[in-house]
């Protein structure tokens, strides 16, 4: 062994420290995702969407005249058919009240007149509806019957609204009356 004239101090190995290599290694690990994040976002993405926008472009110029009329064809009656869905949704079917007519009709109850109107109104989302407004002449044995025929008539969930007026006694005995009825709507729907 060589001798030393000059004592060298001992250096001491330090011991490894796991928690400082796991804070080093976390901030590489961080540094690295954050530059991954940043050259994907800004070049890749950015690069395909021009790649697209190019693709498109090319796409467009190689569709023929006769891709772009049959297109527009198409368009055409894309826009009939939701034209005609509409006009199919606001169909009302107005025969309908005759049946419920039939039975909320007091039997000492005639109906000698009937008249159909349709209103326009706005619901409570301001959409516009055309309802059904019925206007029925009659003529009822009594008072008390005509009183009974508007209760029936009130009970019934398909009626909105109704008006009693025009009472007066009749020729025979008889009371004459008008009803002005409005039905709910769904029950118009095909």
């Amino acid at each position: 062994m060589p001798i030393e004239l000059i004592p060298k101090p001992e250096i001491e190995k330090k011991p490894f420290d796991l928690t400082k290599f796991l804070l080093y290694l976390a901030i590489i690990i961080l540094i690295g995702s954050v530059g991954l994040y940043f050259l994907f976002d800004f070049v890749l993405i950015k690069n395909s969407s021009k790649i697209l926008a190019e693709l498109e472009t090319q796409l467009s110029l190689q569709m023929t005249d006769e891709a772009k009329s049959n297109e527009a064809k198409l368009i055409k009656w894309r826009q009939k058919i939701e034209d005609f869905r509409i006009l199919l949704d606001s169909h009302q079917n107005p025969s309908k009240v005759f049946p419920l007519l039939e039975k909320l009709t007091h039997p000492k109850v005639w109906f000698t007149d009937f008249s159909l109107n349709f209103r326009t109104q706005k619901t409570e989302e301001g959409a516009e509806v055309v309802q059904p407004h019925f206007q029925l002449q009659g003529v009822a044995e009594s008072f008390r019957v005509l009183g009974e025929q508007l209760l029936i008539f009130k009970k019934d969930e398909n009626i909105k609204e109704i008006k009693l007026s025009n009472v007066y006694l009749g020729e025979k005995g008889n009371v004459r009356f008008q009803f002005e009825i409005t039905f709910n709507p769904e029950i118009f729907k095909p």
